[in-house]
């Protein structure tokens, strides 16, 4: 399959069905959650991450290729952000250990949001402008969220996070492990 950006933003054709609330139980007791996000806080990881089996986050940023000084600056920003969220729980360490939780920085200029979700044999994605935190998805301030459940939508969407997460760098447990 093509790149799904490989020159500028495609706009992925929807249909309104309905309209329903969200809430973060949507994202409790899966199986799996992959997100690719911004930002994160609210110790909304540290809460969710040992709710769910396997939890995959990379973080995206805003800097344009070549700005390598500024692109190390943001990610030391982001570890000591990530840092925050997994230290004082002892099952977000554990998780870390084991690898239920992983974190990667993208090298790629990315201001997407969108999570892939395998909850009880069911597959479905979220996507939008929420970044990964609890007012961004449980209503505390404007956001859109998009519930793709066919199975190309989800695909289509996967495809966008495997593309994405290839130009990523994982960021070493003991490195967040580290007082």
């Amino acid at each position: 399959m093509e790149g799904l950006f490989p020159v500028g933003p495609k706009a992925l054709r929807v249909r309104f069905l309905a309209e329903e609330s969200f809430s973060l139980e949507a994202l409790e007791g899966a199986d799996r959650v992959l997100a690719l996000t911004y930002s994160a806080s609210e110790g909304l990881i540290r809460e969710l991450a040992p709710k769910v089996g396997e939890m995959e986050v990379v973080f995206g940023h805003p800097v344009p290729m070549g700005k390598l000084d500024q692109l190390l600056a943001l990610q030391a920003l982001v570890l000591e952000e990530i840092q925050g969220e997994v230290r004082g729980s002892e099952a977000v360490l554990e998780a870390l250990r084991t690898g239920r939780l992983r974190f990667l920085l993208s090298r790629r200029a990315s201001h997407a949001k969108l999570y892939l979700v395998e909850k009880g044999g069911r597959r479905f994605a979220l996507a939008g402008s929420a970044n990964l935190s609890r007012r961004a998805l449980e209503g505390g301030q404007a956001e859109v969220l998009f519930l793709v459940e066919d199975e190309e939508g989800v695909e289509r969407l996967s495809a966008l996070y495997r593309e994405l997460r290839g130009e990523a760098d994982p960021v070493r447990p003991e490195v967040l492990l580290r007082q």
